[in-house]
């Protein structure tokens, strides 16, 4: 299965959910790989950071791809590895419109914010080009996952669900919103399954669960 994060703005959470999915597919007993398909090589950085705290947490594989064949390699990645979790640029770029031509799920995480709405046509109008290319019917599987949502903003979320509604996007059901230990996890190379201390009420935990289960479709255990 290959699940990409895309978005064509930076800053919306793509990497911080791609390494957390990784990890948690990795420690569910899946052999993972994390592809990074982002220039300024985010994921990587992180991989990097975890790599230096080995054997204290269990490792899994990582690539960097960037340019025209990323589609390619892609696929024939997805035929070694039960799971290929793609990070790219905050921006249009190759390496994403080439990513998302192979993707089982595309999911696009965004801010709550007006000025991430007015992005999403930019992205829709991608998804359409791509689609132009594929058989009559064929459709991408793409999700918007909302994200940096404050805790107490019940109708700004509903607003924003319903706006993105609206446009024709499917809307992931989990939101995830601004936490501290979201920010802690890219310095220690950890995911937030693996910070307990930083989540004592498992609330981020339970955040990413469910975002996990809903693109996996199936509950998340640590084997």
């Amino acid at each position: 299965m290959i699940v990409l994060f895309a978005n064509d703005k930076g800053g919306v959470g793509k990497t911080t959910t791609a390494v957390n999915m990784a990890v948690m597919r990795m420690l569910a007993g899946r052999d993972v790989l994390l592809a990074d398909c982002d220039l300024q090589r985010t994921a990587s950085n992180w991989c990097s950071v975890r790599a230096a705290i080995e054997p204290a947490v269990s490792s899994f594989s990582r690539v960097q791809l960037t340019g025209s064949d990323v589609a390619s390699e892609l696929i024939k990645l997805s035929e070694r590895y039960q799971d290929v979790v793609v990070d790219t640029h905050g921006a249009d770029s190759v390496e994403m419109r080439q990513a998302m031509t192979v993707a089982d799920v595309v999911v696009m995480p965004l801010q709550m914010s007006q000025f991430d709405l007015w992005g999403v046509s930019r992205v829709l109008e991608v998804v359409k080009n791509i689609e132009a290319t594929w058989p009559a019917g064929q459709k991408m599987n793409l999700k918007a996952l909302i994200n940096c949502a404050h805790t107490q903003a019940k109708k700004d979320k509903e607003e924003m669900r319903e706006a993105l509604s609206a446009s024709g996007i499917s809307v992931m059901a989990p939101v995830m919103h601004w936490r501290l230990v979201y920010q802690r996890l890219a310095s220690k190379g950890l995911s937030v399954v693996e910070m307990k201390s930083s989540d004592p009420k498992g609330v981020a935990t339970k955040e990413m669960t469910d975002v996990y289960q809903e693109i996996f479709g199936d509950e998340w255990r640590a084997k």
